[in-house]
């Protein structure tokens, strides 16, 4: 059986050696040690400010021209690039598809991430550009960039964008806030050699504060803002 027990109730405190505590008492998510810590410390008090993500210039990682794109009888579509992301740290890659004005218009694009279909779009003019989202990318996962004929690709342009994607990302000794609004998004923190610890178990643990932080997959119009405290 898990529990404590005491051996001793009354008006004074119960001195430590009177408490039993069962060798198999399941900690769960640590509410007591959470519970502990948190005591003397009032972070709700605490001002914050953003994360300052480490951001350079963009610059093009693919490139080609007059790529003719067949239509085919079961609609599959037709593989145009692929990108292994050589990037130091997480990244956020888009396309640029110019389709020949003189064909028919494209009918649709697709980014995938390690298999995974992470962004599709229908047709567009003849002669036009299709720009797509931002989708962001880890160092050492696989991008590839597919479209649907028929028609005739211009020139198309793969862009790493320079923005720095918050997968992994190395907090750089901040302290980061309990409070965070990061939508639909899902996030899990990394203590020391502790990976994939969800967000919601961060109370638990404070004031120990994680060292990197991963957000779910999205793109660069929903990069978050983090939020750490001021002068921690």
């Amino acid at each position: 059986m898990s529990s404590i027990r005491f051996t001793s109730f009354g008006a004074a405190t119960v001195p430590l050696s009177k408490i039993v505590v069962d060798r198999t008492l399941d900690m769960g998510n640590y509410p007591l040690v959470g519970q502990m810590v948190m005591a003397p410390y009032r972070p709700y008090t605490w001002n914050t400010v953003p994360f300052q993500y480490h951001d350079t210039s963009p610059r093009n990682v693919r490139e080609g021209s007059n790529i003719q794109v067949f239509e085919y009888p079961d609609g599959h579509d037709t593989l145009i690039t692929t990108w292994t992301c050589d990037n130091p740290n997480a990244c956020y890659a888009r396309a640029l598809i110019t389709s020949n004005k003189n064909y028919t218009a494209l009918k649709g694009a697709r980014i995938s991430v390690n298999g995974d279909t992470v962004y599709t779009t229908g047709s567009w003019a003849a002669g036009t550009t299709k720009t797509t989202d931002a989708i962001a990318i880890s160092p050492g996962e696989v991008l590839e960039l597919y479209v649907t004929g028929p028609g005739l690709i211009q020139n198309y342009s793969l862009i790493e964008t320079g923005y720095e994607a918050p997968i992994n990302l190395n907090l750089q000794g901040r302290f980061l806030a309990l409070e965070q609004d990061f939508g639909d998004l899902t996030a899990t923190l990394t203590f020391g050699d502790e990976a994939d610890v969800p967000l919601s178990d961060y109370p638990n643990r404070f004031p120990y504060a994680p060292d990197k932080i991963t957000l779910s997959r999205h793109t660069l119009d929903e990069r978050p803002v983090i939020k750490v405290y001021k002068g921690v």
